[in-house]
C-alpha cells in the first residue's frame, strides 16, 4: 500500500490488492491455527505455573516471528487472531490455578509495555524539537492547556 501511495508502482493494482488479501487472511489462519496447537499443547500441562506462563509469553512473539519471517503473512495479525483465538477457547485450558496470576501477569507486561511506548514516543518528539521550543512562555501555554484539559476530563466523567 505504501508503494501505490508513493508512485512506485511496477506491479499492476490487483497483484497489491491479492498480496494485501493473502497476507491479511494468511495472518489470520495463521494465528488461528498457532493457537490451536499451543491450547492443546497447554492441555497437557497441568498446575505448573513457570511452565504455563512461559508458554503463553513465547508463543506470541513465536506467532510473529513464524508468520512474518516463515510465511511471509502479516504478524501483526496473527498475533491478534491468536490472542483472540486462546482468549475464546484457551483459558478453560490454563490450569485454575495459574489462571489469576497469568491474568495479572499479562496486566502487568502490557503496563510495561504502555509505558515504554509512551515514554520512547515522548523522547523521539522532544529529540526532534529545535531548541528554541524550549522557552518559559511555551512551558506555561503547556502547563495551560494541561489544566484545561484536565478540567474537560473532569466534567465528562
Amino acid at each position: 500500500m505504501v508503494k501505490i501511495v508513493q508512485g512506485n508502482v511496477s506491479e499492476s493494482f490487483g497483484d497489491y490488492l491479492v498480496t494485501f488479501m493473502l497476507m491479511s487472511f494468511g495472518g489470520m489462519i495463521w494465528g488461528v491455527v498457532f493457537g490451536f496447537v499451543i491450547i492443546s499443547w497447554l492441555g497437557l500441562i497441568f498446575n505448573d505455573a513457570l511452565s504455563e506462563i512461559t508458554i503463553t509469553m513465547a508463543s506470541a512473539y513465536l506467532c510473529f516471528y513464524i508468520a512474518e519471517r516463515m510465511f511471509v503473512v502479516s504478524g501483526v495479525i496473527a498475533v491478534v487472531c491468536y490472542g483472540l483465538y486462546f482468549g475464546s477457547t484457551g483459558k478453560t485450558r490454563v490450569s485454575p490455578e495459574v489462571a489469576h496470576f497469568l491474568e495479572e501477569f499479562w496486566e502487568l507486561l502490557a503496563f510495561f509495555g504502555n509505558t515504554l511506548i509512551f515514554v520512547i514516543a515522548g523522547i523521539v518528539i522532544m529529540a526532534k524539537l529545535p531548541p528554541d521550543m524550549f522557552t518559559f512562555s511555551n512551558f506555561g501555554k503547556v502547563l495551560v492547556v494541561w489544566f484545561l484539559i484536565a478540567v474537560i476530563r473532569g466534567i465528562v466523567v
